[in-house]
């Protein structure tokens, strides 16, 4: 892959192919509902409020009621509403023990937030955002925050940081033909992707398919760079949190 210096820019389309690009989706337009989404506005000074998300969720589930399938992936579960109302507030007390480091005020905005989702049997039993319309728009929404922020030319996702590493390293070993790996020895998620894919995590630069780096060790990307051995920075989300 060539890599440009520089901030990534937005692809160009002329208004004719919009047109018809508008025009193509009509037919599809009640499958196509992102209307949910304004109903939260984020990026303010006091973040999202726990309102804001019941009443995000609440118009998102009712446009993907219109694109529900009659077998669901999510297993929905028929049981009794007294299950709901006992095994709800138990999942959010489990789920907050582990925020007890949060002041007061937070941890009560913490719980409200879990509250909108665990409280709500529909919720609890199905994913409203998948597949959709608005789980594309919000996730391509969050994806093209950091790549617009550090330049990158490629933003993708995984539901799993060992499934994203994994379609990394396995892309660089059918491109290189190597199956050896640069990266932190004591790295185990690393060592255990590496040798599922019947790769090893090693420390010499010859012939390696890649470098795997992190945002917190980029030491060996120069001289990587010298000898054309693929950098692959490994980002985990504590990282980026501590960066922003």
């Amino acid at each position: 892959m060539d890599v440009k210096e520089g901030a990534g820019t937005a692809v160009q389309d002329s208004i004719v192919n919009a047109a018809k690009k508008y025009l193509g989706e009509l037919p599809a337009a009640s499958l196509l509902d992102t209307s949910s989404v304004d109903a939260i506005n984020p990026f303010t000074r006091s973040g999202l409020t726990p309102e804001q998300l019941r009443d995000f969720f609440a118009a998102a589930a009712k446009a993907g009621r219109k694109t529900t399938p009659t077998t669901e992936s999510g297993n929905v579960y028929a049981v009794s509403k007294a299950f709901h109302a006992l095994n709800g507030p138990l999942v959010v007390d489990e789920y907050l023990n582990k925020l007890r480091s949060l002041d007061a005020s937070d941890l009560q905005r913490a719980r409200a937030f879990v509250e909108a989702v665990a409280l709500d049997a529909e919720l609890r039993n199905r994913n409203p955002l998948h597949p959709s319309a608005t789980d594309a728009l919000v996730i391509g929404t969050l994806l093209d925050f950091p790549k617009q922020l550090f330049g990158f030319p490629y933003a993708c996702y995984a539901t799993d940081g060992r499934e994203s590493l994994s379609l990394c390293l396995y892309a660089y070993r059918l491109r290189t033909g190597s199956r050896r790996i640069v990266g932190d020895a004591s790295d185990e998620t690393l060592k255990g992707v590496a040798s599922r894919l019947g790769m090893t995590v090693c420390s010499d630069l010859d012939g390696a398919a890649c470098v795997v780096a992190t945002l917190s060790d980029l030491s060996l990307c120069e001289e990587a760079s010298r000898r054309g051995v693929p950098v692959h920075v490994r980002c985990t989300d504590s990282e980026l949190r501590q960066l922003l």
